[in-house]
C-alpha cells in the first residue's frame, strides 16, 4: 500500500454539500500514525466551497487515489479489454488544521509531492487551509492485465 501511496500524487475527495454530492481533485501528502491510521493531507485557498462544506455541512469524506493506469486492448475478444491500475480507497473524517498541526501537514504534503524536505518561513501555514482526512477505513486494489 505504501508503494502505491508513494506513486500517487492526486486524490479525489467526495463529500455532501447539503443538497448534492460534491467532488474535488487535489494533491495530497500522507502519513501513518503509530497506531496504523492513514492520514491524508491536502491544502487549498483560505476560503471556498470545500472549506465551507468541511467547516459547517459535512466532514465525512470518501477518497480515492490511483496510479499506473493503462488501457489494455484485446484485439480478438474486445470484452477481455480493460484497464490495469493500482488504487487506494478510503473514508473518514476531514478536519481543518491550525497552528503546529497545519505546519506539520504542510511539511508532509510538500515532502510527498516533491521529494524535498521543506524549509518554510515562519507562519507559512497561515496562508493556506490545511485539511487532514483521518481515514477510518482504507483498502488497496491492484488490477494487472
Amino acid at each position: 500500500m505504501k508503494v502505491i501511496l508513494d506513486r500517487c500524487k492526486i486524490v479525489s475527495y467526495a463529500m455532501w454539500d447539503g443538497e448534492k454530492p460534491y467532488a474535488v481533485i487535489m494533491n495530497f501528502g500522507y502519513e501513518f500514525t503509530p497506531e496504523g491510521k492513514l492520514r491524508l493531507y491536502s491544502h487549498s485557498a483560505l476560503d471556498g466551497k470545500k472549506v465551507s462544506i468541511i467547516r459547517g455541512i459535512c466532514n465525512k469524506v470518501a477518497a480515492i487515489m490511483e496510479c499506473g493506469e493503462r488501457v489494455v486492448i484485446d484485439p480478438e475478444i474486445p470484452c477481455k479489454s480493460g484497464s490495469a491500475f493500482q488504487s487506494i480507497m478510503a473514508n473518514g473524517t476531514m478536519k481543518i488544521l491550525q497552528g503546529s498541526e497545519a505546519r506539520h501537514a504542510l511539511e508532509v504534503f510538500y515532502r510527498h509531492q516533491t521529494g524535498v524536505v521543506p524549509s518554510f518561513p515562519e507562519g507559512a501555514e497561515n496562508f493556506v487551509t490545511m485539511f487532514c482526512l483521518e481515514c477510518d477505513e482504507y483498502s488497496c486494489k491492484i488490477c494487472v492485465k
